[in-house]
């Protein structure tokens, strides 16, 4: 690339020459009075050495007599006016907002007085569009048992056995590769020699070498309660305790029921003028 010399005009041949850091036009060294070990120090020591060219510092000065007349005080008015124009136009478009969702508050509001003036007057039930709790069942009679025994000319009816009342026991700390037979074996040699009921309280599909340990559900004849909650019968290293059932809990099973906002609530204004207080506090 031909570059030539912005003070004799003539071709930049050499490597003794610099750009100016503006316009990047360049300068033979001897013609702006520089030695090599100048251009050296400015290339290799000092980065923040800049040589600018004689057109580039006039440009310079023109703009810097241009701007001389803003002072900081201008400069702050100036930024004060612009916040103060944006702050305008921004509760202009908020009292739209307010008005408009008072507007939808209003008609929503008229529109329920009509549904349910016209309920009344027509007999109809308004319909429920809120979220409540699943109301409880009916209330329903006991259960009564029949006496009569069954003769040759009444067909007999096969029924199933009333279920034994169950003593529930809560075993746990127990290995997790133990099976329900395992356990119930055990239980009946200490406790019953009847065979109980065993239920693992691991979860479907839950991977048993990711747990530190397992707990059964163990339901034996009530009869035996006192026998089955004594620390002797049971072999070192079983903990357990009586098996509380937290799903006859109202707190457990029961969902509570979720609480909606009203509409008024909903359409409350986010900001209000009163809280951007004046512009420049």
């Amino acid at each position: 690339m031909d570059l030539s010399c912005v003070q004799c005009s003539k071709s930049v041949k050499s490597l003794d020459f610099i750009k100016c850091h503006f316009c990047e036009h360049t300068a033979h060294t001897k013609c702006i009075g520089w030695t090599r070990s100048n251009l050296d120090f400015v290339n290799n020591q000092s980065p923040n050495l800049l040589w600018i060219c004689n057109d580039c510092i006039s440009t310079l000065d023109q703009l810097k007599s241009r701007n001389s007349s803003l002072t900081t005080v201008n400069l702050v008015s100036t930024v004060s006016d612009c916040v103060n124009d944006c702050l305008k136009e921004f509760k202009l478009e908020l009292d739209k907002t307010n008005c408009a969702l008072q507007a939808l508050s209003d008609q929503f509001n008229t529109s329920s007085a009509a549904k349910s003036a016209s309920n009344r007057l027509t007999g109809k039930r308004p319909r429920d569009t809120g979220y409540k709790a699943t109301p409880s069942g009916r209330p329903t009679s006991a259960l009564l048992s029949g006496t009569r025994k069954v003769s040759d000319a009444v067909k007999a009816v096969d029924t199933v056995p009333k279920p034994v009342d169950k003593f529930w026991l809560y075993l746990s700390r127990i290995a997790p590769h133990v099976t329900e037979e395992d356990v119930a074996a055990m239980v009946k040699e200490c406790v019953t020699g009847s065979d109980p009921v065993v239920k693992k309280l691991v979860k479907k599909d839950a991977d048993l070498s990711s747990l530190a340990f397992v707990s059964f559900k163990v339901g034996v004849d009530r009869e035996l309660k006192d026998n089955a909650l004594d620390p002797s019968i049971w072999p070192n290293g079983i903990f357990f305790r009586e098996f509380d059932d937290r799903r006859n809990t109202e707190d457990f099973w029961k969902p509570r029921a979720l609480k909606v906002p009203r509409i008024e609530t909903l359409l409350q204004p986010l900001v209000t003028p009163e809280m951007l207080g004046s512009p420049m506090e």
